[in-house]
């Protein structure tokens, strides 16, 4: 296991689900050493032991990343609450893309990143 730096790590769309790739995601960044990380989901039940919140608004610290496994239509509903949170880093996962959250997010200061984090964990660049 790889020594990960303590950020917290935002998993929006966390699912109980072994086959969805949010629940793939979690179990890859549990693996490469990542503690803080936070499941949100409508319906949160309990995910690998992690705590989980069932809206953004119930997140009391400023996550350095903010991962997304929702679709931009949910997404785009949830603007106002990833502004406050104001992540670091916000990741739109294949399927979750939204020009409207990306243009918003960055004109807040905000990274945004197209990309998958399950390809970032495994080429490193996380």
């Amino acid at each position: 296991m790889s020594t990960a730096p303590d950020i917290c790590i935002l998993i929006l769309g966390l699912s109980d689900d072994p086959e969805r790739v949010a629940y793939q995601a979690a179990t890859r960044l549990l693996q490469k050493g990542y503690r803080n990380l936070i499941g949100v989901h409508p319906r949160a039940h309990s995910v690998q032991g992690l705590p989980m919140v069932t809206h953004l608004s119930e997140v009391k610290q400023s996550p350095h990343t903010l991962t997304v496994y929702v679709g931009p239509t949910i997404l785009e509903g949830l603007i106002d609450e990833i502004l406050r949170l104001k992540p670091q880093r916000l990741i739109l996962n294949p399927g979750t893309e939204s020009a409207r959250v990306a243009q918003k997010a960055r004109e807040a200061g905000i990274e945004v990143l197209e990309e998958c984090t399950l390809v970032m964990l495994s080429l490193g660049r996380f």
